[in-house]
């Protein structure tokens, strides 16, 4: 229960390698709630994250993985609901690198997005999905947001 027995909210989830040890990494669907790391035996590590600030509460998705292709883990975070969602990169211990955004689309209200190496050049990508159920478009992008 990563964030205790009375929050009632869907978590997002993501397996996060390239540490020392697997972890899983918890954000919330929605609430103003930190994304935290936790070990496979439930133990959190580390601090916590607000990736868009504490007052945010429109929910957070994310994705792990190898986005510089360096054998160390990265955790990309991206805003359910925001005009204009940006996609966050953490290492593994909580440290921001960069954003970007995916879509400039009006009437854009979030994303979804997920993480493996889609062309097949040993480098995880990032895929990007508006969250609206109006929408279909998919785009891919390498680890620094510069399209595919």
């Amino acid at each position: 229960q990563p964030y205790g027995k009375s929050f009632n909210g869907g978590i997002r989830v993501a397996v996060l390698r390239g540490t020392s040890s697997l972890q899983i990494v918890a954000a919330p669907e929605s609430g103003a709630k930190p994304v935290r790391r936790f070990s496979l035996q439930g133990k959190q590590v580390g601090g916590s994250v607000y990736p868009f600030g504490k007052s945010y509460g429109g929910g957070i998705a994310l994705a792990a993985g190898d986005v510089e292709s360096i054998g160390a883990g990265y955790v990309l975070m991206t805003q359910l609901s925001a005009k204009t969602p940006r996609v966050r990169v953490y290492t593994a211990d909580g440290a921001y690198l960069r954003q970007f955004a995916p879509f400039t689309i009006k009437g854009l209200t979030g994303l979804n997005i997920a993480v493996g190496d889609v062309n097949g050049d040993g480098v995880s990508d990032v895929l990007a999905v508006p969250a609206s159920k109006n929408s279909a478009m998919v785009r891919m992008f390498d680890g620094h947001g510069g399209a595919l």
